[in-house]
């Protein structure tokens, strides 16, 4: 039966990350005389099967199972093993009876390293961390990282982390409960503003600027539910992510329209 709720496992995944990440940039790779830095924006995930009477143990056919699952989502860069945004992942590990695997790319121009992070628990426990997105892109709009947080960004990344948890969840038996519980956190937020650089055609007025730094919202949700139909649960838990961007509305509709043109595969509306 699992014990921890993922909230204690987001915080234990963000312990494990920050010892590994300090492992592998050990050698404090330079650009010149410059250390490159990390970005200052990060989002992570964690979700924890609910009591689930796992049979499973860090085993390669535990490793095997997940790979065939999450191949379908090998694009969503979230539980991935392969590639994220032209780095590839580290070969699986096992650390504490979990495979974890880790990737990293510098960025010689603006010095800044990119890191993604996963935990693979056989007892129904997953972590993801990676750099922003909104860190990781830049162009004309985008002069320095720190500066914007796109508003399509979050509902994207709720809708792809349910989407594969709700993929793996039927591998497991269930006991007396049949929930799963997923945390997000977003970091280094304050200061930042409302943009949308990822939907060109869906404008936001600059002017909403954060005032807090980080943000952490729950879910709970059970394996049958159909992803469609989580869209206004997903709504409801952004709203206080949102109300960061002081006097910020979300207009849902809008959002949800950009989502549909330019993220087909996340539009699963009936």
């Amino acid at each position: 039966m699992t014990l921890l709720s993922s909230t204690d496992f987001l915080e234990l995944g963000h312990k494990r990350f920050e010892k590994v990440s300090e492992e592998q940039c050990s050698d404090k790779e330079l650009n010149g005389n410059t250390l490159l830095s990390r970005t200052p924006g990060t989002w992570e995930v964690s979700a924890v099967i609910l009591d689930s009477n796992s049979e499973y143990n860090a085993s390669r056919e535990f490793l095997n199972m997940l790979k065939t699952k999450l191949s379908p989502f090998s694009n969503y860069c979230v539980w991935s093993f392969d590639e994220a945004r032209n780095c590839q992942f580290d070969s699986p590990r096992v650390f504490a009876n979990s495979w974890e695997n880790f990737a990293k790319s510098n960025n010689r121009t603006t010095k800044l390293r990119h890191e993604y992070f996963n935990i693979f628990d056989p007892k129904g426990r997953f972590y993801h961390i990676q750099s922003s997105d909104d860190d990781l892109f830049y162009d004309e709009t985008l002069t320095y990282p720190g500066c914007w947080f796109d508003i399509h960004l979050p509902f994207i990344q709720c809708v792809r982390a349910i989407e594969i948890i709700q993929k793996i969840a039927p591998e497991y038996e269930r006991g007396n409960e049949d929930r799963i519980e997923l945390s997000f956190r977003w970091k280094g937020l304050a200061n930042r503003r409302v943009a949308s650089w990822l939907c060109k055609e869906s404008f936001f007025d600059l002017k909403y600027k954060a005032y807090q730094d980080d943000k952490t919202v729950n879910f709970s949700l059970t394996r049958g539910d159909k992803l469609s139909e989580l869209f206004p649960l997903i709504r409801a838990h952004l709203l206080p992510l949102y109300n960061l961007f002081e006097g910020f509305e979300p207009e849902w509709e809008r959002i949800e329209h950009a989502i549909e043109k330019y993220f087909p595969e996340q539009s699963q509306k009936p």
